[in-house]
């Protein structure tokens, strides 16, 4: 049997599911690679949990395929999720279950993972990720759940555990969101991720950074993506410490302080545009309002808001898809307040207290005795012998 490479898998010419030796005989192969030690003596595969067999071995790594678009799907061994399985025992043996019995029968290893972290009350989800650095979902779009941003950053290969590369990946992506008001997916196609969210975006918004004549020397790291770009742009002067240094020489520092001004308003300008829907200036070039001028993204969205509207404006692209209503998905978001562990909460009611000085205190009596009449009388004699 050979690996088929660009697919993944063995191409297994049965049906149904095999018998103990025919799996055994289309695992060990691989799962020696995996587990050196895992011989054909073996009653159960090493490397998964006890008490499975190899049959439900075989059925939790395998799943249909087509070898063409014609043919008639067949049964392979899926080399990623042979992988899997043997990693995700691992995760299992960790958490203390080393057989599946206290699983529904014919539960997978990735299945009986999903199981666990999707049980709040365990704490395994939050171990994972308190372990990953992840301790709030400030990283993630509103609304998100802690199981759901787990799974979106989970290693493929080894189950149970986060992927750091992901998870780094997917907070560049929800962070160059965040940056231009975006901080949930709620007006995104259904199951569209934060990276493909990004995606979607980064065509228009180079676009945008055309419309608004802007190029890489005006920023401090010119390797930024292209929202990153627009966010900085859109948010100056509050982002200046991203744009490049400013001169030293007080006119030149003026002037560059200007030009930044209107990038700015360039910057705004352009998104609307690219949110309505036009791709470029070269619509507006030639319009009689502009008497020759060069249009520049100003210019073109006043024009656009002239009313009534001039009878050369061009029309922009007219949507055809959920992807193509830009002025839907540029459209920033209500961010909600997150909540986090290890910090106080900010005090919103307090009960009114007077201070010390003004309360009330008990009026206590100085210290009393009882004299006599001849105590009273040298008192007075005393007393008025002063006189």
């Amino acid at each position: 049997m050979q690996i088929d490479g660009a697919r993944g898998f063995i191409p297994v010419s049965l049906s149904g599911s095999p018998s103990q030796a025919e799996a055994r005989a289309l695992l060990l192969p691989e799962l020696q690679k995996l587990v050196p030690d895992a011989s054909a003596a073996d009653v159960q595969p090493k490397g998964f949990p006890k008490g499975v067999s190899w049959t439900d071995a075989y059925k939790m790594v395998t799943a249909w395929h087509r070898e063409s678009e014609n043919a008639q799907p067949k049964f392979g061994i899926m080399v990623d999720r042979l992988n899997g399985a043997v990693n995700g025992t691992k995760t299992l043996a960790k958490l203390g279950y080393n057989d599946l019995l206290r699983f529904p029968r014919g539960t997978s290893v990735q299945g009986a993972i999903d199981k666990l972290y999707g049980t709040p009350s365990n704490g395994f989800l939050a171990k994972a990720l308190s372990q990953a650095g992840i301790y709030d979902l400030r990283d993630f779009p509103t609304g998100t759940r802690a199981y759901d941003a787990f799974k979106l950053i989970e290693d493929t290969e080894n189950p149970g555990v986060v992927s750091r590369e992901k998870y780094l990946e997917y907070k560049q992506a929800y962070s160059s969101l965040a940056a231009i008001g975006i901080t949930s997916l709620q007006n995104f196609p259904r199951g569209t991720t934060v990276v493909q969210a990004r995606d979607i975006l980064a065509p228009r918004a180079e676009q945008m950074l055309t419309m608004m004549s802007a190029d890489n020397s005006m920023f401090a790291n010119p390797d930024l993506s292209p929202l990153d770009k627009l966010a900085i742009a859109i948010n100056l002067p509050k982002t200046i410490n991203q744009m490049a240094p400013l001169p030293s020489d007080t006119a030149q520092r003026t002037a560059v302080v200007a030009k930044l001004r209107t990038v700015s308003e360039n910057a705004n300008a352009a998104r609307q545009l690219g949110m309505m829907g036009y791709q470029n200036l070269d619509p507006f070039k030639g319009m009689s309002a502009l008497k020759g001028k060069e249009p520049n993204a100003t210019d073109a969205l006043a024009l656009v808001k002239t009313t009534p509207q001039p009878f050369d404006l061009p029309r922009p692209s007219p949507v055809t898809s959920g992807k193509d209503n830009f002025a839907r998905l540029f459209m920033p978001t209500t961010a909600s307040k997150i909540r986090t562990y290890g910090t106080p909460n900010p005090v919103t009611k307090i009960v009114l207290a007077p201070q010390t000085q003004d309360r009330v205190t008990k009026n206590l009596l100085p210290p009393t005795r009882t004299v006599t009449a001849a105590e009273v009388l040298a008192f007075n004699q005393m007393y008025w012998g002063r006189t």
